[in-house]
């Protein structure tokens, strides 16, 4: 089994040769178009047990993990949610 998207988190965020910048992360937020919204490395503030903290809109925002659809890198995936593999075969 793969790592999880908080490990994936995790690995990416506390490299400290990484550009934070490049590094996309796509998740359910209910009210928005899709119902997803996409934020970069940068605006992590936290990494929780549970929840991630990323300022959205000025304010800083919990999101629980489970609500990651994909972590991308320069453009590679990195994780995708089990459920969105399923749906794309």
């Amino acid at each position: 089994m793969g790592l999880m998207a908080k490990e994936v988190l995790q690995k990416l965020l506390w490299t400290e040769m990484l550009n934070k910048g490049v590094v996309e992360i796509t998740y359910t937020s209910r009210g928005l178009p899709n119902d997803t919204g996409k934020v970069r490395g940068t605006d992590i503030l936290r990494l929780g047990k549970s929840f991630w903290t990323i300022m959205l809109g000025g304010q800083a925002t919990n999101i629980p993990y489970h609500r990651i659809l994909e972590i991308k890198q320069d453009n590679a995936i990195l994780f995708t949610k089990p459920s969105i593999k399923a749906e794309k075969k």
